[in-house]
């Protein structure tokens, strides 16, 4: 799973729920993926679309 984190959850960490890392957190490496204007999954683009999905109403479940 991943969780987002921090003020404006500009921080995401992966939590691995099988295989030999089960029970690890890792946090998405700094600066990777790299922001693009031609590709739709940089980290300003995810945190936009989550963004919208919260103000649709939509349901979105943060864990702490």
């Amino acid at each position: 799973s991943v969780e987002f984190d921090g003020p404006e959850f500009d921080r995401a960490y992966v939590k691995f729920s099988e295989g030999t890392n089960k029970g690890k957190t890792l946090l998405i490496g700094e600066g990777y993926p790299k922001e693009s204007p031609v590709n739709s999954s940089g980290p300003q683009q995810v945190l936009a679309k989550i963004r919208n999905e919260i103000k649709a109403g939509n349901p979105v479940t943060w864990s702490w």
